[in-house]
């Protein structure tokens, strides 16, 4: 072989290593970029289940807090009630009585609500199923 043959064949291949590290900095590019939307994604997926569980959780304390209003106002109202027409002969059985309908009833209220507290979905469910998901195909 020729000294310029020679030349033009490292050339050749110098060429061919250049496209192909050209090749694999555009594919690096292009990896990087879909885990970064995928990061992305995952991310607005989170913010959007905390906004959701936000919603809900300020959704049920207003209604919370309005049937509590309530209810203590027609227990009140039905103690007194109760209280004035026994007034003559049984006012402090009906009191007793009141007091623990009252009780049972803030019982029963309490025991439910921790039940609906623990009823309550994980946080972020929807987003920690997606990135397992993500993680078993990344996984293949």
């Amino acid at each position: 072989m020729t000294e310029s043959a020679s030349d033009a064949a490292r050339t050749a291949s110098g060429g061919a290593g250049t496209r192909r590290a050209a090749g694999l900095l555009d594919a690096a590019r292009r990896l990087g970029g879909s885990a970064l939307s995928l990061a992305n994604t995952r991310l607005a997926l989170a913010f959007l289940d905390l906004s959701e569980e936000r919603d809900r959780l300020l959704r049920l304390a207003m209604f919370a807090v309005a049937a509590a209003t309530m209810i203590a106002l027609a227990l009140v109202a039905a103690t007194a009630l109760v209280v004035v027409a026994f007034w003559d002969d049984y006012r402090l059985h009906a009191l007793a009585g009141a007091t623990l309908a009252n009780a049972l009833a803030a019982w029963w209220s309490v025991r439910r609500v921790r039940a609906l507290v623990r009823e309550a979905p994980p946080l972020l469910e929807t987003t920690l199923a997606e990135l397992e998901r993500d993680a078993q195909v990344l996984r293949k």
